[in-house]
């Protein structure tokens, strides 16, 4: 395809030469040209026609006038009047004649404005419709992006937790078994505390009955050498 502002033959898409860009336009398509001008214009209104219906009048009038002054006495006074409608009679002349071909010139400068600004249009037209391709295209991939990082966030976030909480499990596990490990350890204690305990008591028994036999044998002494108790001879 050709591009609609320099005519750089491209692919399609934007133009690597200017930039513009274009689509839909076939290989040996020439590039866009003006509309054609209609043939005929408006009808002329009724006050333009009474208009140029007086300018006639008015160029008749001045006409005669500076031929009716060409016999005028004396000289001067004639040299006078010719310049006095002469020169009206010619500016009218010049204005009607040279009217129609500047209003032409114009309308033909508008025109070719007109079909440029046109042109224009649908280059800009063409690129809107480019960038909002662009835009579509762009927000259509940040989105793709934004869910993409998104599932990865969440997925690492995932991991993070499982592998925290499989972490915090294992914490729980040997927690809890050096708890057993202690509670096997504070029950043999126990038992080794009761056993004790009943030894404890076990001597204390033991002990106050050697008391109570060595008092019984203090007793047995102190009355021998009172010489109350004979038992201790035998």
């Amino acid at each position: 395809m050709f591009c609609p502002n320099c005519g750089q033959q491209h692919n399609g898409g934007y133009c690597p030469n200017c930039g513009t860009y274009s689509q839909g336009q076939p290989m040996n398509a020439p590039p866009p040209s003006a509309p054609p001008e209609q043939s005929g214009g408006k009808p002329k209104s009724a006050a333009g026609q009474i208009v140029k219906g007086l300018e006639i009048v008015l160029a008749v009038f001045l006409g005669l006038m500076m031929l009716l002054s060409l016999f005028a006495e004396p000289v001067s006074a004639k040299i006078f009047l010719a310049l006095l409608f002469g020169i009206p009679f010619g500016l009218l002349i010049y204005f009607l004649l040279f009217r129609k071909d500047k209003s032409s010139q114009l309308k033909n400068d508008l025109s070719a404005d007109i079909a440029v600004l046109e042109q224009q249009k649908q280059q800009l037209q063409m690129q809107i419709a480019g960038m909002a391709q662009e835009k579509a295209r762009i927000e259509a991939d940040r989105d793709g992006l934004i869910n993409s990082y998104r599932v990865q966030a969440q997925s690492q976030a995932e991991t993070a937790f499982r592998e925290n909480y499989d972490s915090r499990n294992a914490e729980l596990s040997r927690i809890e078994q050096l708890i057993a490990s202690k509670t096997s350890e504070l029950s043999a204690l126990t038992g080794q505390c009761s056993k004790t305990a009943s030894d404890i008591e076990s001597n204390n028994r033991k002990l106050f009955k050697l008391k109570e036999a060595v008092k019984s044998f203090q007793y047995a002494v102190k009355a021998y050498d009172n010489g109350d108790d004979t038992h201790l001879d035998e």
